[in-house]
């Protein structure tokens, strides 16, 4: 069962599969291509989704923040490429794992929903 990572706690499959979870799910994908600071992660987002997502902004840059206050993200001070100061998130070993098992699963759901999307009246 995936975790919620901004609770702590186990979610229920309604939870999760209402799309409660999904910019701690789209962090951790981004967050799993390497180290980048918030921002940087928000911009990974959009530039890997081929429609504009109806996420906030602001979720998905606090996303990383909250990761880390939770224990799956680790971060680090350093300079942005525009030399401003910016905090670089990157998964620790916990981060790696949760992002597969929270990926496969939101996989499934997805897969589940298609299905049931598919049926005509006559297949039920």
């Amino acid at each position: 069962m995936p975790l919620d990572w901004l609770g702590g706690e186990e979610v229920g499959e309604t939870e999760a599969s209402s799309g409660a979870g999904t910019p701690v799910l789209l962090a951790l994908k981004a967050l799993s291509l390497g180290p980048t600071h918030g921002y940087g992660a928000g911009q990974r987002i959009m530039q890997m989704a081929a429609d504009p997502l109806r996420i906030e902004r602001g979720s998905l840059y606090l996303a990383p923040y909250r990761l880390e206050e939770r224990g799956p993200v680790k971060s680090s001070r350093g300079m942005s490429a525009n030399n401003r100061r910016a905090r670089f998130y990157q998964l620790g070993a916990t981060g790696r794992k949760q992002s597969g098992v929270e990926e496969e699963h939101r996989r499934c759901l997805v897969l589940g929903d298609g299905r049931v999307l598919q049926k005509t009246e006559g297949e039920v």
